[in-house]
């Protein structure tokens, strides 16, 4: 086990120590600063345009990062690496489940509600739009009695 403190002090409270079992930290990690203002606060000033923060699966296992509220709602997203190596945006704990957004970048393909978009935007479920949708010179527009077709 090994204990590291603010102070290097032996009797002062630890602010990471390690274990078989994993790492607890008591406060605020800094990536590139002292002065860490959250839980994970990553800095950089520089020019540069790559990751700042990297999640890297080399095993059949996803890249995912996951958000949740305690016993109320969670959302993952990543890459799905059994599922053809999209990105996908879900609401449970994985990606392969409930799935709301998927980007498949082989195919050029994005799907709303569609883990399988066949289509450059395939949308499952109904589409509200409060404007006006074209498509090669076609426009259509709604009205609240009416459909309309422009053919131009």
């Amino acid at each position: 086990s090994v204990q590291l403190f603010y102070d290097g002090g032996t009797n002062s409270t630890p602010k990471l120590a390690t274990s078989a079992s994993g790492v607890t930290v008591d406060g605020n990690i800094g990536v590139g600063t002292a002065s860490a203002s959250f839980p994970i606060h990553v800095f950089n000033d520089d020019t540069g345009t790559n990751n700042q923060v990297r999640i890297e699966q080399d095993g059949t296992g996803d890249a995912v990062l996951g958000f949740a509220l305690t016993g109320t709602r969670a959302y993952s997203l990543g890459i799905d690496n059994s599922d053809s190596d999209k990105f996908k945006i879900s609401t449970a704990t994985n990606l392969h489940t409930n799935t709301l957004f998927t980007i498949d970048g082989a195919n050029q393909r994005v799907g709303i509600n569609n883990a399988s978009p066949s289509h450059a935007l395939d949308v499952s479920g109904s589409i509200n739009s409060t404007g006006t949708i074209s498509e090669n010179g076609v426009t259509i527009t709604s009205k609240a009695t009416a459909l309309s077709l422009v053919f131009s």
